[in-house]
């Protein structure tokens, strides 16, 4: 599954020239949070159920270094 993000997000940013991505994750859902995080999203607003988390274009090709 971590590939196929990878993957996904190449072809939004250099094919479909996307700018920003955005993911709207279950609050329960660990798994995909924790995925997305690593793939250097960012929580950008909080539901009672729902987060959601952004990318941007710029954040994709210089990630900060996070210690893993």
């Amino acid at each position: 599954m971590r590939a196929g993000l990878t993957e996904a997000m190449k072809i939004a940013f250099f094919e479909l020239r996307r700018e920003k991505l955005i993911a709207h994750i279950y609050s329960e859902n660990t798994r995909s949070r924790q995925m997305f995080l690593n793939r250097g999203f960012v929580p950008s607003r909080k539901g009672q159920q729902l987060t959601e988390y952004q990318l941007s274009f710029s954040q994709f090709l210089h990630p900060t270094h996070r210690g893993n």
